[in-house]
């Protein structure tokens, strides 16, 4: 059967009609004439994951431009406030980006291009979901609401960094270990559900840091939030993960 013909009867398939373009799905329809598979991919999640290669790419572009020096002209304690963007890399769940975000770092050096230290961030994720109708767990019934989610991520991590000895701007790559608070909410017409959750978040960034006199500078990385807990009340969402953008000064 022509692709055509089959396209149309698509319109009495009301689970195809509500699906979002956030989330993946692979859907297959089957006739006597024809098999069609329809794969509906997120782009969000693309984009983002473009994005943060590009970054990745320009980083390290800029890392290997710089000639070689001492990094001796950072300071020995480092303490870094920045404003963070979150991009949410698992859509299906979450897929608007946070602008409401920041972090606060402190390093040490240890060698003169290798710093530890500790480091705390915050995101809050808030997106509008349309009329959905969700199952209960044990199939006995089921509410159709539109919802209004949020939630709100903490992650606090043991950090290493390594710089590249250069002059001018100095690359950096890093890694944090540690643990992630979470405060899930999601509003549902009257209802509100709700639930808080502790689990172990990976981290690792790469950026770029440039220290203007002995007092001040200013810095720009990008990392990749793991936390093994995802949400509390969504049982199908076992982790979350999002690409943290930062831009700050460094004291």
């Amino acid at each position: 059967m022509p692709l055509t013909r089959l396209l149309p009867s698509l319109n009495t398939y009301p689970r195809i009609n509500n699906i979002s373009e956030s989330q993946n799905y692979t859907i297959t329809i089957s006739d006597t004439y024809a098999v069609l598979q329809i794969t509906l991919i997120n782009t969000k999640v693309m984009k983002t994951a473009i994005l943060f290669i590009l970054t990745i790419c320009s980083i390290i572009n800029i890392a290997y431009a710089q000639p070689e020096l001492s990094t001796s002209k950072l300071k020995t304690d480092q303490f870094l406030v920045g404003y963070q963007v979150g991009l949410p890399s698992n859509g299906d769940f979450l897929s608007e980006t946070s602008w409401r975000g920041g972090t606060l770092d402190y390093r040490r050096m240890i060698k003169p291009n290798l710093s530890v230290g500790i480091s705390a961030s915050w995101n809050s994720f808030e997106e509008y979901i349309p009329p959905t109708t969700y199952q209960k767990p044990d199939g006995t019934g089921a509410v159709t609401s539109d919802l209004i989610r949020t939630f709100y991520t903490v992650p606090i991590t043991a950090t290493v960094h390594y710089y590249k000895p250069a002059t001018g701007v100095t690359p950096y790559v890093g890694l944090g270990l540690g643990t992630q608070y979470s405060d899930e909410r999601h509003f549902a017409n009257i209802y509100q559900f709700s639930a808080e959750s502790w689990g172990f978040v990976v981290k690792p960034e790469v950026g770029l840091i440039k220290q203007f006199n002995s007092d001040i500078g200013a810095f720009l990385n990008v990392s990749y939030n793991y936390n093994t807990v995802g949400s509390e009340i969504f049982n199908d969402q076992d982790s979350w993960q999002h690409f943290a953008f930062t831009l700050g000064l460094a004291f």
